[in-house]
């Protein structure tokens, strides 16, 4: 007989984007089977994902997130999968998988109540087939490489990063070889993008200081931006950092 879950905090993880960070480079091979909320807690949830990532120790991590801490997460999300923000918003608290980084997949479990009370069987059962199929027994597709081919990261080199957007100056500190856009928008800073693959121009920066820091315009910025790269524009998307730099937009 299905016991009922009772309202108690999991222990489940609160991640940050660097925990995300480091949980994906540290553990490669595993998946996240994570939390997704906007504020609202459903603890039922958070039980229910800790016991599912318990059964599959060498294929799952786990922890809750919240979704307003991740604007790059929710917007590559999107536009990787055609999904309205507001439908994805609407749909929370949910469940979903992190691979490599990337929010891959969500799903919201449907509630079922016996006598007033949530059952354990049901919820967990659809956590477990869903992190089972997308995840436990799922083979990812090798990437194709698109566009230019991306820098390494030195982490032990940080680069001091100048930001102002909107008129509100942003300082950050990024590291030698990340991707401006990537970067910024890790840290909070929600700079206006679109395609992310350097074919249109809604990402484009106005480089104020640094110039000389900053990678060599790729094929992608010279075909969009042309002369405009000689005054000082750039696409964040393209552009890799490799010293001090300040830009606005």
């Amino acid at each position: 007989m299905a016991m009922a879950l009772r309202r108690v905090e999991a222990g489940i993880p609160e991640l940050g984007p660097a925990d995300v960070q480091r949980r994906c480079r540290e553990e490669p091979g595993k998946a996240g089977l994570v939390v997704l909320v906007r504020g609202h807690r459903w603890p039922e949830l958070d039980q229910a994902v800790m016991e599912v990532a318990r059964r599959y120790p060498q294929a799952l991590w786990a922890g809750r997130i919240d979704v307003a801490l991740f604007p790059k997460l929710v917007g590559d999300y999107v536009g990787r999968t055609g999904a309205r923000r507001e439908d994805v918003m609407q749909s929370l608290p949910a469940v979903g998988i992190i691979r490599d980084g990337e929010l891959h997949m969500t799903m919201r479990p449907e509630p079922l109540f016996a006598r007033g009370r949530l059952q354990v069987a049901s919820l967990v059962s659809q956590v477990d087939a869903f992190a089972y199929k997308m995840a436990v027994t799922f083979t990812p597709k090798p990437k194709k490489a698109v566009g230019e081919p991306k820098a390494e990261i030195n982490r032990d080199k940080p680069v001091a990063v100048k930001i102002t957007k909107g008129g509100k100056a942003f300082n950050l500190t990024l590291y030698e070889g990340e991707n401006l856009l990537d970067g910024a928008l890790e840290r909070g800073v929600e700079l206006d993008y679109s395609c992310k693959q350097g074919k249109c121009d809604t990402c484009t920066v106005r480089v104020l200081k640094g110039g000389e820091n900053l990678a060599e315009p790729t094929e992608g910025e010279r075909q969009v931006l042309g002369e405009q790269i000689a005054q000082g524009l750039r696409l964040s998307c393209q552009v890799i950092v490799k010293g001090p730099v300040e830009i606005e937009q």
